[in-house]
């Protein structure tokens, strides 16, 4: 079991199974800025879990503001997608997202065959996860890691990725979505989501930081019009009571 804090340096260890994950195509014609952020898709960008999607309605399963979000965004940053999807489901994901018409080209789209197994203990429970280090990015590409922004949904994966991380709401289009536990910021529902505007104005606002790696970014939300929930906590679990453990210790 590995106990690990977020901003601690990745084990050694860990940086030798990052050496020897699959290396991913790598568009270097699409590097163009000095930046990167990269992407998670689902309940970041899109909501591929309503029993109400049809593929041929992006009202169904767009995130409200994604398409200006992804625009925007690629005039002064690259672009790089990361998802914890298969890469089937990664690329069809980006289909529907119709980058091409967009005028965004990412330099890498990658799935769970890029993610790394990784176990994190809190004093009541063990999680067995898979996580997205950033560090594997600054190792295959030119980027420095003070050069990169991950934007996520879920902080339990991007736990290896240091202060680089900017944690949004996980979005769903509907309440019949299927919600699993979050492990972040609590979740948003619905067309009003207006989340992906904020974050491109908080983005835009930082664009000219040295090194991300000093930022913090857990208080983004706090001067923007989202629904202030407080710092996001890596679990969202109800907490054990003295007495269960007793009778758990009994039972064992």
């Amino acid at each position: 079991m590995t106990v690990f804090k977020r901003g601690k340096r990745i084990p050694k260890d860990t940086l030798k199974v990052l050496s020897r994950l699959p290396k991913p195509s790598i568009d270097k014609d699409a590097i163009r800025h000095k930046k990167l952020l990269v992407l998670d898709i689902d309940q970041t960008l899109l909501d591929v879990t309503s029993p109400r999607l049809d593929v041929n309605d992006p009202e169904t399963f767009l995130r409200p503001g994604v398409l200006q979000f992804l625009q925007n965004m690629s005039t002064i940053y690259d672009i790089g997608f990361w998802s914890l999807s298969t890469q089937k489901f990664v690329d069809e994901k980006l289909q529907m997202l119709d980058l091409d018409r967009l005028g965004v080209h990412p330099v890498f789209a990658i799935g769970r065959m890029h993610t790394i197994q990784f176990k994190f203990a809190s004093k009541t429970h063990a999680y067995d996860f898979l996580a997205k280090p950033l560090q594997y990015i600054s190792m295959l590409t030119s980027y420095n890691q003070k050069d990169i922004l991950h934007i996520d949904d879920n902080g339990l994966c991007t736990l290896l990725s240091g202060n680089n991380v900017v944690l949004v709401r996980p979005w769903y289009i509907a309440e019949d979505s299927d919600m699993g536990m979050y492990f972040g910021f609590g979740h948003s529902v619905g067309r009003d989501d207006r989340d992906l505007e904020y974050l491109g104005q908080y983005l835009t606002k930082i664009r000219g930081s040295a090194d991300y790696t000093k930022v913090l970014h857990t208080n983004w939300m706090r001067d923007k019009p989202i629904p202030w929930t407080g710092p996001p906590r890596l679990v969202r679990i109800v907490p054990v009571r003295k007495a269960d453990m007793v009778a758990e210790k009994a039972a064992a």
